[in-house]
């Protein structure tokens, strides 16, 4: 879901969110690296504990490519990432 704004009382666009790294595994599970650095959005399981590893030890703001291909994810393209404003969720 998209950030909470408690002043709207919904869930809103982020550009943070839109512009960050996207990626994506086979079930659909989607994993956002929002571009201010604020951790992984989506499923709170073992490849977003992985992702947040490799990006303190690396210091990097995104995943390499091969490394988002070991974890079983591919890169999702600007081109395909959308946020649905009536639910608050992104999908790809």
């Amino acid at each position: 879901m998209g950030p909470y704004d408690n002043e709207l009382g919904m869930h809103v666009e982020s550009d943070e969110w839109m512009d960050g790294q996207w990626l994506a595994d086979d079930d659909g599970s989607l994993y956002i690296i929002p571009i201010d650095g604020d951790g992984v959005e989506g499923p709170d399981d073992d490849v977003a504990a992985a992702i947040l590893k490799d990006l303190r030890v690396s210091g990097e703001d995104e995943i390499t490519e091969d490394r988002a291909a070991e974890l079983g994810l591919t890169i999702v393209a600007p081109s395909l990432r959308r946020f649905d404003a009536d639910t608050g969720y992104h999908t790809a």
